[in-house]
């Protein structure tokens, strides 16, 4: 039942983020309800400004003014400010690395999910969280601007990286990313635990190309919205205006044998093109042609099988 009022709330790295206006006579806007580990960059209308000073804390933030076409900033545990030195031309955004909690930067998916639930006194196992920074270490992030349950929390970030989460059975949360199945089984059920007809659900589909976005612009900006060339370069305005980058990995062949292949577009949380690629790579292994898709009335005994496998 406990909730996160995200307004607002920066986890891992985000990019082109709308400030909140805290303060208009002074130009101060908040960026994250607690600390925040780095303010990466602040835009006007798309173009930089420049950075300033760090004034450690809200009050000294408030009383200075920093010089035009400046901002200063503060990273404080009660928040996260910055303040601009004139008026702003245009909409105001910023780059950050988000939560920071005892000096510790939350900054993959894993990491994130695992701030979340702990930050609320979940039991979690942790050789699933430590196995998982290995497998998916990538730099991520998310922007929570609403209020959520912290299960919704959670879930919006293990949506990012097409993980898993959940109780184990024994009341200790667990989390995992599904891979190819194995040919040894996890779990043997037989005539003397499945409880009914085995049904095989419609055929799993194929994919022979996933498109994977990253590094996603958290505010929606047009052309209109940015200054115009040179102040920043017609390539960064077109960046700007994508809700994220794309990368496509594909199995041509895969699709010239099966006509009824498909393709699988995902909207990921990562940062950085890598993780993405790993990602897509990852879903292009799952969806095969050949696999098999099954549905076992187990009763009870379906308990015994771990989350996941």
């Amino acid at each position: 039942r406990a909730s996160i009022r995200s307004r607002p709330s920066l986890s891992g790295t985000v990019r082109t983020v709308t400030p909140q206006l805290v303060d208009p006579a002074r130009l101060i806007y908040r960026i994250h309800a607690r600390q925040a580990d780095a303010l990466l960059a602040v835009y006007d209308a798309g173009a930089p400004v420049t950075a300033g000073v760090d004034r450690g804390g809200y009050g000294a933030l408030e009383g200075t003014a920093p010089a035009a076409g400046f901002y200063d900033f503060a990273l404080t545990s009660s928040g996260s400010f910055f303040r601009l030195g004139s008026a702003p031309s245009g909409e105001v955004l910023f780059d950050a690395r988000g939560d920071v909690q005892g000096g510790v930067f939350a900054s993959s998916l894993p990491a994130i999910m695992r701030r979340i639930l702990t930050r609320f006194d979940a039991t979690i196992s942790a050789a699933a969280w430590d196995s998982a920074e290995v497998w998916a270490p990538g730099a991520a992030g998310i922007v929570l601007a609403d209020l959520v349950s912290v299960g919704e929390a959670v879930s919006r970030v293990a949506a990012g990286g097409a993980l898993y989460w959940g109780d184990d059975g024994t009341g200790v949360i667990t989390m995992g990313r599904l891979a190819i199945p194995s040919p040894a089984p996890g779990l043997l059920f037989d005539v003397r635990n499945i409880t009914g007809e085995v049904e095989e659900l419609d055929p799993a589909p194929v994919y022979w190309r996933v498109r994977a976005g990253w590094r996603r612009n958290w505010t929606s900006l047009t052309a209109t919205d940015l200054v115009a060339p040179p102040t920043i370069t017609e390539a960064r305005r077109l960046e700007l205006t994508q809700p994220q980058r794309v990368v496509a990995v594909a199995d041509a062949p895969r699709r010239q044998q099966y006509r009824q292949a498909e393709e699988l577009i995902l909207d990921t949380l990562y940062d950085d093109e890598a993780s993405a690629v790993g990602l897509a790579e990852n879903l292009l292994d799952l969806y095969a042609p050949g696999r098999r898709v099954y549905r076992v009335p187990t009763g009870v005994g379906g308990y015994g099988a771990p989350l996941g496998q």
